[in-house]
């Protein structure tokens, strides 16, 4: 699954990680969208602090993604895979 991303907004703050680097916190991006609507400056390095803290509110979401797949359904026959 090379290439897919996943993003998180929160205020002005956009935070976009690749799936594939997420345990290593590699490819993280960090945008200030109040000063940079065009997504062109990365500023995860100025603002180490704000991209923790969405990234760990992202892998929450993941993870409670990843848990609720995982809970087996009784009594129901999945049509398709999710």
């Amino acid at each position: 699954e090379a290439g897919k991303k996943i993003a998180l907004r929160k205020g002005s703050w956009k935070y976009i990680q690749s799936s594939k680097e997420a345990d290593k916190n590699k490819g993280a991006i960090l945008f200030n969208l109040s000063t940079d609507i065009g997504e062109q400056n990365n500023v995860i390095n100025k603002y180490p602090k704000v991209a923790a803290e969405l990234k760990e509110i992202l892998d929450a979401v993941v993870n409670a993604e990843k848990g609720i797949r995982s809970i087996p359904q009784v009594g129901i026959e999945p049509t398709s895979k999710l």
